[in-house]
């Protein structure tokens, strides 16, 4: 299911570890940057109806518990779906899309277009960092 289900005014959560988040609970733009095995993509959540300690919980058990070790979120940064879709890639001069997934929650959805290709790729996050609201656990 690509893009149609998710409207612009929805909301999805990026969730955020102790990396990419100072003590003051300030999110770096490094938290936008996809996995290097996966560098097309950026896994988000969708926030539907759910009050945000249901989203901790989303988070640390469909997320956190699949790192080495297992860690528990310590922020998120949430966005509006039509402020995703308005930002443009750089390096390829293609728009921000979500895709919506339904493993490893009926919740998940990948923002794609990110590419981890170029210096210029911490724009990208950079622009998402400008949109979203930090909320720190």
């Amino acid at each position: 299911m690509k893009d149609s289900k998710i409207c612009d005014q929805e909301f999805i959560q990026r969730f955020v570890f102790s990396g990419n988040v100072s003590s003051k609970g300030v999110i770096r733009p490094s938290a936008f940057l996809p996995q290097p095995i996966y560098p097309n993509e950026l896994s988000v959540y969708r926030t539907r109806d759910h009050c945000q300690e249901e989203m901790w919980a989303v988070g640390d058990e469909h997320v956190g518990k699949f790192h080495n070790p297992p860690r528990q979120v310590k922020a998120s940064a949430e966005m509006s779906a039509g402020e995703v879709r308005k930002i443009r890639n750089d390096v390829s001069s293609k728009f921000l899309e979500l895709i919506a997934l339904s493993v490893p929650h009926r919740n998940h959805t990948n923002i794609e277009n990110i590419q981890t290709t170029s210096p210029k790729d911490l724009l990208v996050a950079e622009k998402l960092l400008r949109i979203s609201k930090s909320i720190k656990r």
